[in-house]
């Protein structure tokens, strides 16, 4: 596993300003760029952009939710093999089968982890 993210980039779409803020800063003193963004609709603009190396998406978002986001994703030529992982409060088995189906590579319980877990996670899949 990797001892930090540097220079990896990361796209965190959360809703949650505060959340947002802990886990942007966390990735960032591991060394990752973090593109931080608050709705769905702004995490695709981002993504037209820049192709991380990582997406973490919150399921329930304002204007487009996370599984539309997904959608779109996995349908960009350039996006689709970008490791994605999905964040919920809700931890409905059924919203973990669907983020997994439609080819997120993981579902995390965001009241289950710790932001260095999250930051622990992020390495693991990236080494």
């Amino acid at each position: 596993m990797a001892d930090n993210l540097e220079g990896k980039t990361v796209v965190w779409v959360e809703d949650d300003n505060f959340l947002g803020g802990v886990i942007t800063k966390k990735l960032t003193e591991e060394g990752a760029k973090v593109i931080y963004m608050n709705t769905g609709v702004k995490a695709l603009e981002a993504l037209a952009e820049v192709v991380p190396d990582v997406l973490l998406l919150d399921v329930l978002l304002p204007d487009k939710d996370g599984f539309e986001v997904l959608e779109e994703v996995k349908k960009d030529d350039r996006l689709k093999d970008v490791p994605v992982v999905m964040f919920s409060n809700l931890s409905q088995e059924e919203n973990m089968i669907k983020a997994k189906k439609m080819g997120a590579l993981d579902f995390y319980v965001k009241s289950n982890l710790s932001p260095d877990q999250i930051a622990e996670n992020i390495k693991g899949i990236l080494s």
